[in-house]
């Protein structure tokens, strides 16, 4: 059956379909995300015009864990998965080196 998907399944996913080692390394979200807002505020201060690497939005977007039924429940009869994480991500690198971007 259908389970909750992660950034670490994605990543996970990912580095096996690209054939790398996996990172091993989990920063909490507790620690990350004061480093996060520090950085956010000296871009502001600097006049940055980009986000820094590390940004609340970045923090946030990888803490997401996706539950099927959260996700049925939010999208209702509006959107529902063609394909798995697996097969979106084979077809999506096979783009990419059809174009040469990797």
């Amino acid at each position: 059956g259908q389970h909750e998907t992660g950034v670490h399944d994605f990543i996970g996913e990912l580095s096996t379909q690209l054939r790398v080692k996996k990172p091993n390394t989990i920063v909490p979200k507790w620690l990350l995300l004061p480093l996060a807002i520090c950085m956010d505020k000296l871009y502001q201060l600097c006049g940055k015009k980009h986000a820094p690497l590390i940004s609340m939005r970045s923090v946030d977007l990888l803490s997401i864990n996706l539950s099927p039924q959260l996700v049925a429940q939010y999208n209702g009869d509006f959107w529902s998965p063609q394909m798995s994480m697996q097969n979106g991500l084979q077809r999506s690198l096979s783009w990419c080196r059809e174009k040469n971007l990797l």
